[in-house]
């Protein structure tokens, strides 16, 4: 039987005691070697603790119930929690070893033992989280005699620390990690060997209920290139020097099974061959063969006999005599039905990984070489960097100096014409207060600037297309090097009016203003408001006023020369009398109120009546 109880704070409650009811649908619990673990639970709506699961606040915790009390096998925090159209709550809580992707390990380098590396980060951890996520170690058992348990280890990165002990720690030294809480002490064992045993087998025909064997052939290697650490030239350590020659090693027996398969492995910590080529033959060993797994459904038959101790992770006898197993297998998984014990998975020896499992770790192995290289890279160009600096800040000379103030704080850049800043006469200067052109050493005057304010000092610009809100200044100039011409456009890109070399051309709207004047060599016109002049030089020799009521025709002589004038006696008349060639006739109004109407008759530019020089007749 199980018991799972939450704590909020102090808040504590229960939401499965199987000794009392069974309200819950499911709960499924996973835990392993090295594996933060879950527990996925799902209730029902009318639970009495519906509402008390909280998200990352809430402490879940499972036990199982015999005789003699309660035994922990499981603690965590909800990391998901979902209500579906029936109002089942549903709640994921990763298991405590999560705690340890909540700190970061920022940039060191360590040489040392692989314990006082462990307990560096354990200690790192526990200085940057609360009192209640923090680990104690209680079991460290760790060493690495390839390299005489003095390991290097280095990053300029910034990950979080389980992630660090898994690529540092866990993959290389092929580590084992478990915790327990222990009332609300979270204690963590790093172990390279396993000691825990279970008394109860896994049998077929007894607690077996079903097995699958699973062997995983598409990381197997049959030649290996060892790689050790780092020189300065960015080479790497070979075992060429102590292998007769040859950077790799392999097995032949593997090679006429498989064929050849070459893979690289590096080891940045190793500095001798000979550690490097014990290093590389103990990988190769593991690369020949494919990862074999076994997983099992069985049923825990302490759940059914007090006297039958539970089975737990550790190393377990199985016996299946129509598969041909009878041996010590590690059990290093667990997947529990709490609900539905008959549904239990174990899984043993080598943990196959699944397509999920192992993208994530290719992933996470990539992005270790990524940040190796990213380390191994920046160590290559640091001198290179500092020799940039000098040059840029002008610590070797130059035409680009970082300049400083009198306390030696950055204050300018200065790009000139001479590498010595008193001789330089041309100078280009960015400080905080914008950018500056000189051509009259270092003290300026600055005549070409963009300051910070968003002011343009130039002598000249020039561009091939320049889009602004308003151009104002004294001169506007279009043309010179070739003829130039302003066009002017309405809303919808149509356009109303030109100005080029040959005149203005207005195609749409009016020309307004105090006054117009065209000129053609020694004539003029000039129109204004009320007049139009003509003239000829600077004299004028004709002038038409627009007075109320009519024109005014001022000049030393008025020519007519028309076909037609048609004239009525008013603006409004519209019963208008036709004179030939050369003939006006015109009406007069009299006082009377009656109409006369007048012809006078040109000829030749004289009036005349009846051929003869004659007054105007009616």
């Amino acid at each position: 039987m199980y018991l799972i109880e939450f704590d909020n704070d102090g808040v504590c409650g229960k939401i499965l005691d199987q000794r009392y009811d069974n309200d819950v649908i499911s709960a499924i619990l996973n835990i392993g070697y090295n594996v933060a673990g879950s527990l996925t639970v799902s209730i029902p709506f009318n639970h009495a603790n519906f509402n008390k699961i909280h998200g990352l606040s809430t402490l879940i915790k499972v036990y199982r119930l015999n005789g003699t009390g309660r035994k922990w096998m499981f603690s965590g925090r909800v990391t998901t929690a979902d209500e579906d159209f029936y109002r089942t709550g549903t709640f994921v809580c990763e298991g405590i070893l999560a705690m340890l992707c909540d700190s970061i390990v920022r940039k060191y380098e360590f040489q040392g033992t692989p314990i006082d590396y462990v307990r560096q980060l354990i200690e790192q951890h526990n200085s940057q989280v609360t009192e209640d996520k923090q680990f104690i170690i209680r079991t460290l058992d760790i060493a690495d005699v390839d390299s005489n348990n003095n390991i290097v280890r280095s990053s300029s990165q910034y990950p979080n620390t389980m992630n660090e002990l898994t690529d540092k720690v866990i993959d290389p030294l092929k580590v084992y990690v478990s915790v327990e809480d222990v009332d609300g002490k979270y204690m963590i064992d790093i172990m390279q060997s396993i000691s825990d045993r279970n008394s109860q087998p896994v049998e077929l025909g007894g607690n077996m209920i079903n097995l699958v064997q699973t062997k995983e052939m598409s990381d197997i290697k049959t030649v290996i290139i060892p790689l050790g650490c780092e020189a300065e030239d960015g080479s790497r350590l070979t075992v060429n020097d102590v292998n007769n020659g040859l950077d790799y090693v392999y097995d032949q027996e593997a090679v006429n099974r498989y064929g050849v398969i070459v893979g690289i492995v590096e080891f940045d910590d190793i500095t001798l061959p000979e550690n490097l080529l014990r290093k590389g033959r103990a990988y190769l060993k593991e690369c020949i063969n494919p990862v074999q797994t076994i997983k099992i459904d069985a049923v825990d038959m302490a759940l059914c006999d007090s006297d039958v101790k539970s089975i737990e992770l550790g190393w377990t006898h199985v016996r299946s005599d129509i598969h041909g197993i009878d041996s010590e297998m590690l059990l290093v998984e667990m997947n529990i039905d709490l609900i539905y014990p008959e549904n239990n998975t174990y899984t043993l020896g080598s943990t196959a990984l699944t397509s999920t499992s192992m993208n994530t770790s290719r992933v996470r192995e990539i992005s270790r070489k990524v940040q190796s290289i990213r380390t191994n890279v920046s160590k290559r160009i640091e001198d290179a960097v500092k020799n940039a600096t000098q040059l840029i800040t002008g610590a070797k000379g130059g035409y680009v100096i970082l300049d400083g103030d009198n306390n030696g704080y950055p204050e300018r850049i200065l790009i000139m014409d001479n590498m010595d800043k008193t001789l330089a006469r041309n100078v280009l200067q960015i400080n905080k207060n914008g950018i500056g052109f000189s051509t009259d050493g270092i003290d300026g005057a600055y005549k070409n600037a963009w300051t910070i304010d968003g002011n343009f000092l130039a002598d000249f610009i020039t561009a091939g297309t320049m889009l602004a809100d308003r151009i104002r200044g004294g001169n506007l100039e279009a043309g010179g090097e070739c003829d130039g011409v302003i066009s002017v456009l309405d809303a919808e890109g149509n356009i109303v009016a030109t100005m080029t070399k040959d005149g203005v051309d207005v195609k749409k709207g009016s020309i307004s203003g105090a006054s117009i004047t065209s000129e053609n060599g020694t004539q003029w016109v000039k129109i204004s408001a009320g007049s139009i002049m003509v003239g000829h030089e600077s004299t004028v020799t004709g002038k038409i006023n627009f007075v109320k009521g009519g024109l005014e025709f001022r000049g030393n002589s008025l020519n007519f020369c028309m076909d037609t004038i048609n004239c009525g006696t008013s603006m409004n008349d519209t019963s208008l009398e036709k004179a030939y060639t050369g003939d006006i006739k015109y009406s007069v109004k009299q006082t009377n109120g009656s109409i006369k109407n007048i012809v006078m008759e040109f000829r030749n530019g004289i009036l005349m009546d009846n051929g003869d020089l004659a007054e105007a007749r009616g």
